[in-house]
């Protein structure tokens, strides 16, 4: 198939059907063979046949995909190579698929997406034009799902190149390496150019631990690699001087099976660099495999771990920050468990449980809420914290195989707790790094914000007030400590913070509309005047707080024929807000005016004003109440409804 030569193509695989009447390889090729010559009948004949033998073939669901997408049914085509994703995540093909099929439904966020899973997987590799349309059945196939290659050593020649090339390769993965070294040196004897055979002289030598030997031939071997255009014309060209031999086919298939990516030599050099101390020449070729592939973790993460192991913790950390700027979600999770490991390393120093704090504090900003297993609260009648969430889960990670190297690499679990693993790594900076006091006013500072993501207002007060006795004049903390005393209600202290603040000239606009508020509710009226006069004439255009502090001042102070006006005025603006229609109400009703107090009444429920228990308890209806028309009109109502108040649980 890869040459175009679809019936010979065709021949073999029906072939192989004819041999191996259960084997469901054969009939997903020929899907994809069919799909490619627009024989869509017979491809779904096949589709059918291959799913009946081996439901889960990742190979049959994605070009059966294909034969869909040909046909316009771009229902079905997505359904059948997001079932081919289910199956097998690690190939391109059914992403690049769905890329095109979202193109093609105008879903384009959805598309760039997918392209960018495809692209990914291709990084690295070389493919036929034809992988563009089908999955084909040559490279992605393990080895016991190949089609059967009978190789008859009695047939090779002392000169027979690709046919000893074969011999050696059946012997080493019989497990001769005698014989497979013998025969590869022969090869290469034969064709000191061969672009396969020092791969695997080499390959073989660094699995002996023969440094130097493999290292002369694993350089030849990046010297001697052919691109899968020139390994292409060497086939190509091999194949007619084979055309003769009752083994050509097989010699072929051999050869096409064998054939690598660039950054395998690198792997190779790499690992035996490192092991035979030679760290730079090492550092040189994990280097040279990250750029071939950047998006996959292998080249950085055994760099990163021989760096580790060398003491060069500072320059780890940017290989895994690199790795990070490529693929954010495994590059967080990788430098996570990297300053786990480091500040394990190093119990002692401060600067690296700071380096860590930062790090978590730089996740949880601005997306604090969804980290849902990390957020805590107080229950009622208790003082402990506790988790919000009671359902605890483990993280987990997953496996990724370097297949050159024979090696399994194990990526970091995902980070679920950034808020309580930066309080703890900054909590130790905050003891270790004590005579810095520019240091410790921004650990404190961090810390408070992260207990105040997390829900902890109460206990964010207290490191921001440590923080500002060590910086008094940072506006930025006084502003953050006056945003925990509200919410935990320390009025006073808010309102001495934003004084302090006003009295430097540091409040900002919002700042100062609280602090009118506090005046207010503190019944300083003309103090509160001044700041809403003030906060007019600085303001480009008006806004609500400039007619509801006002009103809300009036009604406070008993000026209600005032009060009223200024919620007129504002109700043409917002002509919905039922709280302020209510406070009309209460107005007239404290002037007596029934008639409108009952009408802005009934406006404000018919507005969404649902709350009985106010209604039962403000002391402006008590005379209405009495009335036959109070009952009758709280009879009709719909008021908002509560559950029972939760009582101190800590969780099991």
């Amino acid at each position: 198939m890869l040459n175009n030569q679809f019936a010979a193509a065709e021949k073999q695989f029906l072939k192989a059907i004819e041999i191996s009447p259960q084997w469901a390889i054969p009939w997903s090729n020929l899907v994809g063979l069919y799909a490619i010559t627009n024989q869509y009948k017979q491809a779904d004949s096949a589709f059918r046949k291959a799913v009946a033998l081996q439901p889960n073939l990742q190979n049959s669901f994605a070009n059966a995909g294909s034969i869909y997408e040909m046909k316009g049914d771009l229902l079905f085509a997505e359904e059948l190579q997001r079932k081919s994703i289910a199956l097998n995540s690690r190939h391109y093909f059914p992403f690049e698929r769905l890329a095109n099929i979202y193109l093609k439904t105008t879903n384009y966020a959805s598309a760039d997406s997918f392209y960018f899973e495809a692209t990914i997987r291709k990084q690295g590799y070389y493919f036929s034009p034809l992988a563009s349309r089908v999955l084909l059945p040559v490279f992605q196939f393990s080895e016991t799902e190949k089609l059967p290659c009978v190789f008859d050593s009695m047939l090779v020649s002392q000169a027979d190149v690709p046919g000893n090339f074969a011999w050696a390769l059946h012997s080493y993965k019989r497990g001769d390496l005698a014989t497979a070294e013998q025969k590869l040196k022969l090869v290469i004897a034969l064709d000191q150019k061969h672009p396969l055979a020092f791969h695997y002289l080499g390959k073989l030598l660094s699995e002996q631990k023969r440094w130097q030997e493999a290292a002369i031939i694993l350089e030849y071997a990046t010297e001697y690699f052919a691109d899968s255009i020139a390994f292409n014309h060497y086939l190509n060209s091999l194949s007619r001087q084979l055309s003769a031999s009752t083994q050509s086919d097989c010699l072929l298939q051999t050869l096409r099976d064998a054939y690598y990516p660039p950054q395998h030599n690198h792997y190779l050099l790499g690992n035996l660099y490192e092991n035979w101390q030679y760290f730079s020449e090492a550092e040189t070729n994990f280097r040279t495999v990250i750029e071939l592939e950047p998006y996959f973790m292998g080249g950085y993460y055994r760099l990163w771990t021989m760096q580790e192991k060398l003491g060069r913790y500072l320059d780890a950390e940017k290989t895994i920050q690199h790795f990070a700027s490529i693929n954010p979600m495994d590059g967080l999770n990788e430098l996570n468990s990297f300053y786990k490991r480091v500040t394990q390393r190093f119990p002692a120093d401060g600067y690296w449980f700071y380096k860590a704090g930062q790090f978590c504090y730089d996740i949880a900003a601005g997306k604090a809420s969804n980290f849902i297993y990390d957020l805590k609260t107080v229950l009622p009648d208790d003082t402990i914290a506790s988790f919000e969430t009671k359902i605890r889960v483990a993280a987990t990670s997953r496996a990724l195989v370097i297949g050159v190297l024979r090696e399994s690499i194990q990526t970091a679990s995902p980070i679920l707790s950034p808020m309580s693993h930066g309080i703890r790594y900054l909590t130790t900076a905050d003891s270790l790094l004590a005579l810095d006091d520019n240091a410790i006013a921004d650990i404190n500072g961090k810390i408070a914000d992260l207990l105040f993501w997390q829900g902890l207002p109460q206990e964010s007060a207290l490191r921001y007030e440590k923080a500002i006795a060590l910086q008094r004049h940072n506006a930025s903390i006084r502003s953050k400590m006056v945003g925990a005393y509200t919410t935990t209600f320390q009025n006073r202290n808010a309102l001495q913070q934003l004084e302090f603040l006003k009295s430097n000239h540091e409040l900002n606009f919002h700042q100062q509309i609280l602090l009118a508020q506090l005046y207010l509710h503190a019944g300083r009226f003309a103090e509160a005047d001044t700041l809403v006069n003030n906060s007019k004439q600085i303001h480009p255009y008006a806004k609500p707080e400039f007619v509801l502090i006002p009103a809300k001042r009036f009604l406070m102070s008993k000026q209600f024929a005032k009060a009223v006006k200024q919620y007129l005025n504002y109700l043409k603006d917002t002509p919905t807000d039922a709280n302020a229609m209510y406070s009309v109400a209460r107005s007239y009703a404290r002037m007596s005016r029934n008639r409108d107090a009952w009408d802005w009444l009934q406006r404000a429920v018919q507005n969404g004003f649902g709350y009985a228990y106010v209604l039962e308890n403000d002391e402006c209806w008590n005379k209405m109440r009495k009335a036959h028309r109070w009952k009758e009109f709280m009879s009709r109502q719909k008021f908002v409804a509560y559950s029972v108040p939760e009582t101190s649980m800590k969780p099991d």
